[in-house]
């Protein structure tokens, strides 16, 4: 029998610094088993550190999908895909770094649990403010 509508949560949540911090590797993976057909230049424009310049000042980027890259928001969806197919929730939303799931209270907090976790074992983290 399904519970009250009052015995239902909502839990929102929004990955913190995402698009920059996602691992590259991760990001390669998915590409390379969902997207073989551009794989090669997925691969040539993800597989060595990119040099960022301000000035004199330059950085070596290796995280992240870059702005700029047309692809960015796919890969990144791509790259997450694996853990938000996981949760099992009456309702499980997201639009790339921001999602939304719901049902009784055990279950979102068993599916938060899971997401902190397989989240950051691609360098993302729930942003907690």
């Amino acid at each position: 029998m399904d519970q009250p509508y009052n015995d239902k949560v909502l839990f929102k949540l929004d990955v913190k610094n995402a698009f920059n911090s996602i691992r590259q590797d991760t990001v390669l993976q998915e590409a390379q088993k969902h997207l073989p057909e551009i794989y090669p230049f997925i691969w040539d424009y993800y597989s060595s550190k990119t040099s960022l310049f301000h000035g004199n000042f330059s950085l070596d980027s290796a995280t992240g999908v870059q702005q700029g890259n047309p692809l960015s928001l796919a890969l990144f969806a791509l790259a997450i895909r694996e853990v938000t197919s996981k949760i099992k929730a009456d309702l499980n939303i997201w639009y790339l770094d921001d999602g939304c799931i719901g049902g009784d209270p055990q279950t979102v907090l068993t599916n938060a649990t899971m997401i902190r976790d397989s989240l950051s074992s691609i360098n993302l983290e729930i942003n907690n403010s």
